[in-house]
């Protein structure tokens, strides 16, 4: 559900009014993988703290979420529903993979904003995605530490997930890069 107006007590200001603004959060909850209910629920605090300081220029913020349980077919379910309940963006979302959602929130002109670590290509180069971070630059990272620290014998280890082969191939790079010899031997849980 989303988040209703609430009092103005703290803010001062009259409470928010009118037709709400809707957007929607999306992250995985259900799921084997690594849950996030942080996101959903730092979204959920968010509309309530900006609805108590009397909304967005006085209109309340709805927040919709969507548990896209780290499954591509789910994130399409959420670009669907975004689309359904005539959101004006998906704001700081994540998720394994959106590649099935960032295709149906094009068609729908919904953003996809503010993403913290996009994975998907779709999500550095569509014209509806603004991301915040750059979640490739931690595999890269961490295998020029590796040479720099002197390892040796490298493995990597990764869910059975599509990106897996991205974050490794990032891995790969910078241990090349920095000097490393020998082969990275990817394991896949």
């Amino acid at each position: 559900g989303g988040a209703s107006a609430g009092s103005s007590a703290e803010g001062g200001g009259a409470a928010a009014s009118g037709e709400p603004i809707k957007v929607m959060t999306e992250a995985p909850i259900d799921t084997n993988f690594t849950p996030y209910p942080n996101i959903r629920d730092a979204a959920k605090y968010y509309a309530d703290w900006i609805n108590a300081k009397g909304g967005i220029k006085g209109r309340p913020l709805e927040v919709i979420f969507c548990d896209d349980k780290n499954d591509p077919n789910e994130a399409g379910n959420c670009a669907r529903k975004a689309v359904q309940e005539k959101v004006v963006a998906n704001v700081g979302s994540f998720t394994i993979d959106v590649s099935r959602g960032i295709p149906i929130l094009e068609e729908g002109k919904i953003a996809w904003f503010g993403a913290c670590c996009p994975i998907q290509s779709q999500e550095n180069t569509s014209p509806i995605s603004f991301p915040m971070g750059f979640v490739n630059g931690f595999p890269t990272a961490a295998a020029i530490r590796m040479v720099a620290d002197g390892c040796k014998s490298i493995a990597t280890t990764y869910g059975d997930l599509p990106v897996a082969d991205v974050f490794n191939e990032a891995f790969v790079n910078g241990w090349k890069s920095a000097g490393g010899q020998g082969e990275v031997k990817m394991v896949r849980t």
